[in-house]
């Protein structure tokens, strides 16, 4: 069944959007805007404190936690940014303007950073996880790695996702068709099965693997502990 649309007075078609739907989207928007500015102010500190403080650059644990801090960071600082442009779409009338999801893509910036932040925030906890298991599987060669290993490791993560974020851009470029709102969740910002088939997908990998690769690096805690007593 088609959404009810209906033409605006400067040419524009929007929306015949129902109460229900502008307090969902009010409240949404709220929560997004709260939750973001959470995200950030818990997440960036994280990233400054690494960076101004040479002897943490140089330790590899640190170097991996800031990555994975300023990935959460991203995300948050989407979901803030995500959350006022809408209540300022609302505020102004525009909220409900039916655009494409190129347009939803490429005019909202903070769908590009959703589409970033996303996978790579899941998927750096996968790579903290690992991590972890290495040092606790192989102490001794853990040990002799430096903060370069780090630096290898994390670059690769973040140049690996943005071959996903083109990849995005590529496919949504060609959906040209003015059936959205314009306050542009980030499902509207992708094609469907992009989103469904990876952005989805990816975390819901990544965040399973990483509770799941957590077991044996618990396992072998317990047993150090319980020898060490």
């Amino acid at each position: 069944m088609s959404t009810p649309t209906r033409n605006r007075s400067d040419g524009l078609i929007e929306m015949d959007a129902t109460p229900q739907q502008i307090f969902d989207l009010t409240f949404a928007s709220t929560v997004y805007t709260v939750e973001g500015a959470l995200i950030a102010l818990c997440s960036f500190p994280i990233v400054i404190v690494v960076v101004l403080f040479p002897s943490l650059r140089a330790q590899k644990e640190y170097v991996i936690y800031a990555a994975l801090s300023f990935a959460h960071g991203l995300s948050g600082l989407a979901y803030l940014t995500s959350g006022i442009y809408k209540l300022v779409l609302q505020a102004k009338g525009d909220a409900f303007i039916l655009v494409s999801r190129w347009d939803c893509f490429i005019l909202t910036p903070m769908n590009i950073m959703f589409v970033y932040s996303g996978p790579l925030a899941t998927i750096m906890e996968l790579v903290l996880t690992i991590d972890r298991l290495i040092a606790i599987s192989s102490p001794i060669r853990y040990y002799s790695f430096t903060n370069r290993y780090a630096f290898r490791l994390v670059g690769a993560v973040y140049a690996y996702q943005v071959i996903p974020l083109l990849v995005c851009a590529y496919m949504t470029s060609k959906m040209r068709v003015a059936d959205k709102p314009a306050y542009c969740y980030v499902s509207m910002a992708t094609t469907t099965d992009y989103y469904k088939y990876y952005y989805l997908l990816i975390k819901i990998i990544t965040a399973v693997s990483s509770v799941l690769l957590y077991i044996p690096v618990a396992i072998k805690i317990r047993r150090v502990s319980c020898y060490a007593i």
